[in-house]
């Protein structure tokens, strides 16, 4: 089971973000990703709803990337699997040091 502590200011930010969020939705991150030069990894829970959308995306713009898709997991592989999530990262580290 997930817990999540909201601060006690949590409404009053969100309210901060209904003036900014048109802008942050119409904003894509995509165009710029080949700029990318280092190498990088790409984690996403397999229940997390944007994995078959955004993931294809970032793997195929992003050189040199890596895609990982965590079983039985959402939004926040690190809290959700997080012996998974870092047996994934240790390697891809262990893997870009021996190059």
């Amino acid at each position: 089971m997930l817990k999540i502590k909201l601060p006690n200011d949590y409404f009053k930010r969100a309210k901060t973000f209904e003036h900014i969020g048109p802008e942050l939705y119409a904003f894509d991150i995509t165009t710029k990703l080949e700029r990318i030069i280092a190498p990088t990894l790409i984690i996403y829970g397999d229940q997390e709803p944007a994995v078959k959308i955004s993931a294809p995306v970032y793997k195929n713009k992003i050189p040199n990337s890596r895609l990982i898709v965590i079983e039985n997991c959402g939004h926040f592989p690190f809290i959700e699997q997080p012996e998974t999530f870092n047996h994934y990262v240790e390697s891809f580290w262990k893997e870009v040091e021996a190059n």
